[in-house]
């Protein structure tokens, strides 16, 4: 594992002001788009997805993805209730991808019932 440090993740998303509420799309239409941002620190692991003959136990993870540990404190304040959610590392977008139950298991830090981090795992967006 790599750990960059203080200030290695931006979560990024968006803030609408004004505009008006679509029901039937829930989207707001004619509003000001601003993006937010904030620096946290997380630890960051590139998985290697190597061409062994060894059979991988994680489907879901290609070359270029990235799983992300973040504090569950910092994740409940930073991505809860967020909208059009990114993450800047190295000057290189990424967005959430999904993770199987599985995969979060076999990552996930607890004491008891009570997770120390909460696991991430992303794709570079395109």
């Amino acid at each position: 594992m790599r750990r960059l440090g203080k200030d290695a993740l931006t979560i990024c998303w968006q803030e609408v002001e004004g505009g008006t509420l679509d029901l039937v799309s829930k989207a707001v239409i004619g509003g000001t788009v601003t993006e937010k941002t904030v620096t946290v620190n997380a630890l960051l692991h590139w998985p290697h997805v190597g061409g062994s003959t060894a059979a991988r136990n994680f489907a879901e993870i290609d070359d270029g993805d990235v799983i992300v540990d973040m504090t569950a404190e910092d994740a409940a304040a930073h991505l809860a209730g967020k909208t059009g959610v990114s993450f800047l590392i190295q000057g290189v977008r990424y967005r959430q991808k999904r993770a199987s139950d599985r995969l979060s298991a076999s990552w996930d830090a607890v004491i008891g019932t009570t997770p120390l981090a909460r696991p991430l795992l992303l794709e570079v967006a395109r």
